[in-house]
């Protein structure tokens, strides 16, 4: 009998404490909502590759020191990039790296294992001076709302605009 009691009193007792675990929970969870803390920047921009619209790729900015914050990356789709105030990145210096790397889509013959056969390594239509050896660079400002474009060549670097 006694454990009864203590149920019915302890099933009160349950849900007060878990009303009142919920709403401290409830507004922390809320807070997390608004953000990672950083004063990310909306940036957007061109990239060509000789003279065109890159037609798709990846667009990096990584930091070239610890003020600048975290690195963050968009898709770039028809030769413009953008991130937002959520997804920018935090006033300051940038490497750049751009690439667009074709997926070709091979697929084992019927009746292959893996290991019968190598796919093709994908190829990036963005040379690597632009990626993997970047040399680009850009300087994210606040509250700046000038464009950040890069026109690139196969045969090398130019200065972005």
């Amino acid at each position: 009998m006694r454990c009864s009691i203590v149920a019915r009193k302890g099933g009160r007792w349950f849900r007060a404490l878990t009303v009142a675990l919920l709403i401290p929970g409830g507004l922390t969870l809320a807070g997390c909502s608004s953000g990672d803390g950083l004063d990310r920047q909306p940036v957007a921009g061109s990239v060509t590759l000789d003279g065109a619209p890159l037609p798709k790729g990846t667009i990096r900015f990584t930091p070239t020191s610890n003020e600048a914050g975290t690195d963050t990356s968009a898709e770039i789709s028809g030769g413009k990039y953008a991130f937002t105030k959520q997804t920018g990145p935090v006033a300051g210096n940038y490497s750049v790296s751009i690439s667009s790397i074709d997926d070709p889509g091979i697929q084992a013959k019927e009746g292959m294992v893996p290991g019968d056969f190598r796919p093709p390594t994908p190829k990036d239509a963005v040379p690597p001076q632009y990626n993997v050896k970047t040399t680009l660079v850009a300087s994210v400002k606040a509250g700046g709302s000038e464009p950040i474009d890069f026109s690139l060549t196969k045969g090398g670097p130019t200065p972005k605009k």
